[in-house]
């Protein structure tokens, strides 16, 4: 996910076909995840590489967004647009972010669909963040390095955050926003979560990879949370 995230699409297959090695093709996530790095890297050759995995995701998970999108692509390159409409009108029923929404039913109409008024609409999660630096580091950190504001669930560590936006330190301090617009997973809403977990954090190498010594600071979400969020970026305590 880190390699997707720096656009280095052939290191992202090598590692996720290591995953798929590990896990089989029975686990619908890391299998998906690795046909979407195959049309990432190779978009040329989609329908030799990376369709016939979304084929195989969709058998055991038809719900799988990932599958239903790419395999909404493939079934349109064949030509069979009533496969593709089935498979986006699928996936815009799992109640996507506005701006995956109105994609997705842009492509079902050019493929000669319809999208029903009772499709639920899906109301978006916005965050509204303060983000500064602690005085001790302003001398300390280069003004062009990366800072990753990110949100994941309370209490998760592996996987791709949920919404990510990136910045420079000279950026700081800064007012902005987090939402679904930033989701790294179409349709995957921060508002599904009672509590995430907001993290800024400073990346000399701009490596969307943490490591130990980082500047960093987090604040807790609650569904329903009006307030903005301060986060203050410290000095890392290890």
């Amino acid at each position: 996910h880190a390699y997707v995230l720096m656009e280095r699409y052939q290191d992202a297959v090598e590692a996720l076909a290591h995953a798929r090695k590990l896990a089989g093709d029975g686990n619908a996530e890391v299998l998906s995840a690795y046909g979407e790095a195959l049309a990432l890297a190779d978009p040329d050759h989609f329908m030799q590489r990376a369709a016939p995995v979304f084929e195989n995701v969709l058998k055991f998970a038809p719900d799988n967004q990932k599958a239903l999108w790419y395999g909404g692509l493939a079934a349109s390159q064949r030509g069979d647009n009533a496969l593709a409409v089935t498979r986006w009108q699928a996936l815009l029923r799992q109640g996507l972010p506005p701006k995956y929404s109105a994609i997705l039913v842009n492509y079902i109409k050019e493929a000669g669909g319809s999208v029903s008024p009772a499709t639920p609409a899906h109301e978006a999660t916005i965050l509204h963040l303060r983000v500064t630096l602690n005085p001790s580091l302003k001398k300390k950190l280069d003004a062009g390095a990366t800072v990753f504001v990110f949100a994941r669930p309370e209490g998760e560590q592996g996987g791709p955050p949920l919404a990510v936006r990136r910045f420079t330190v000279r950026d700081l301090p800064l007012t902005t926003t987090l939402g679904d617009q930033d989701a790294m997973v179409a349709g995957r809403s921060l508002g599904r979560f009672k509590v995430l977990e907001v993290v800024a954090r400073v990346s000399r190498d701009g490596s969307p990879m943490p490591k130990a010594g980082e500047p960093q600071g987090k604040a807790v979400w609650k569904r329903g949370s009006k307030q903005p969020l301060a986060i203050e970026i410290k000095p890392s305590r290890t």
